[in-house]
Order: structure tokens, then sequence, then C-alpha cells
């Protein structure tokens, strides 16, 4: 979060103030069987690119705020099949 700007600039965020945040990510295929479900992991930071926040930082993530799009090959029709 405290890139929230850019990926060269940290600012620090306001505790207990809303932010959005959007990032694209590493395209990837899956073929997921009728039924199945998928889940979603949020981390704080990755050891390898990121700067760490300061011990006993948290991060709230409000399910009914929040939304995740993920295309679907073949478009609407798709999911019909």
């Amino acid at each position: 979060p405290q890139n929230i700007q850019s990926r060269e600039r940290s600012k620090s965020i306001v505790p207990g103030r809303d932010y959005t945040f959007e990032w694209e990510m590493e395209p990837k295929d899956y073929v997921f069987k009728a039924g199945n479900q998928i889940g979603i992991v949020l981390i704080a930071s990755d050891y390898d690119y990121t700067i760490r926040p300061k011990a006993g930082t948290k991060i709230t993530v409000i399910p009914t705020r929040s939304e995740i799009t993920l295309p679907i090959v073949g478009g609407r029709n798709a999911l019909n099949e």
C-alpha cells in the first residue's frame, strides 16, 4: 500500500482511511471443472520485491466492498457450455 501512486515512490497511508488499489496480474490460463471454486490469497508483502511494513501493521480487506474481475475465455457464451 505504500506504493499506491507509483512503484518508484513510497508514500505513507493514513490509518482508518479507505484506499482503492488496482493492479494487473500475470496472465495464466486455468480450466476449472464445473462446481469447483477458486480462492484469493492476499499478502502484505513479497519479500523479494517489496519493502516490508513495520511490525504490527494491519491491512483490512472488506469483502462486501471489494471485487475481483476475472476474464472468461470465450466471454459470456462460454459460461453456458
